[in-house]
């Protein structure tokens, strides 16, 4: 019973989520819609365009160099190559080591992302991760103070007396 129960909310949970998603939807006209098409268009056009000039100028360099001076350019393009994969792994490696860390000092991992792990050494990650720490930290404070800051109170006792005077009056 409880799971007809529960698979009928599941079900009508979901119909709610699809009107919404529904509702949320824009419609484009037919001009509007020829438009983002052609100026998609015109930006793959441009890519390739962009790619093709750059194997042509590269064919011509290739072109007019003789056979050793054609292997010391195939290896500076292998090592470049080579140093942009190695940068990328360590990038990678450091950004794993950093969210650990992040977790381990309950730090928002998404803070995380802030650091740039392609040009921090492995050194200074732990001092930014630091830095960052208590920097969202102060900023939490200072904001929750602000929340819970109460305004100052009202002067009652004025208010009271006043009452009181004429009270008697009226006696």
């Amino acid at each position: 019973m409880e799971n007809n129960e529960s698979m009928v909310t599941a079900t009508a949970t979901a119909e709610n989520v699809q009107t919404e998603t529904k509702k949320e939807e824009k419609t484009f006209t037919r001009d509007e819609l020829n438009k983002i098409v052609a100026s998609e268009k015109q930006k793959i056009r441009e890519e390739l365009l962009k790619e093709q000039e750059e194997q042509r100028t590269e064919a011509e360099k290739m072109a007019n160099m003789k056979a050793e001076e054609k292997l010391k350019y195939q290896a500076e393009k292998d090592r470049k190559e080579k140093e942009e994969a190695i940068a990328k792994l360590n990038a990678y490696e450091l950004k794993e080591q950093a969210v650990k860390i992040a977790q381990e000092t309950e730090l928002d991992v998404s803070l995380v992302d802030l650091i740039n792990f392609r040009s921090i050494t492995a050194e200074d990650l732990n001092n930014s991760l630091k830095t960052i720490k208590t920097s969202f930290d102060k900023a939490v404070e200072k904001r929750v103070n602000e929340r819970l800051k109460e305004p100052s109170p009202k002067n009652v006792m004025n208010n009271t007396r006043a009452k009181n005077r004429v009270s008697r009056t009226s006696i």
